[in-house]
């Protein structure tokens, strides 16, 4: 089973960590992120372990550690939309990624 952080642990991150992980929620590669906010790849890694660090994330075996962030991101955005309905009708659903 997965524990989640629920949205209202997201003031434990700066700006910079939030957009990295909508990002991953919207399946971007840790290279388009990098290209995207203009930083280089290990920026972006680096970004990556404090999110984890900061929410105390933890992957469950056999799952690939991209996925829970990925789960993550999803969920804080569902919990947005909640919030915003306006918002919600202009998000659309999107597969998860691919591991690559």
């Amino acid at each position: 089973m997965i524990v989640l952080p629920d949205s209202t642990r997201a003031s434990e991150l700066d700006a910079k960590q939030l957009e990295v992980l909508a990002m991953i929620g919207h399946g971007y590669t840790d290279a388009s992120i990098a290209g995207h906010l203009h930083m280089c790849e290990q920026s972006v890694q680096y970004h990556i372990g404090r999110i984890r660090e900061r929410l105390n994330l933890v992957t469950p075996p056999g799952m690939h550690p991209r996925a829970v962030l990925w789960l993550l991101a999803s969920r804080w955005e569902a919990a947005s939309a909640v919030a915003n309905p306006v918002r919600a009708t202009m998000t659309p659903a999107r597969p998860m990624p691919s591991a690559s």
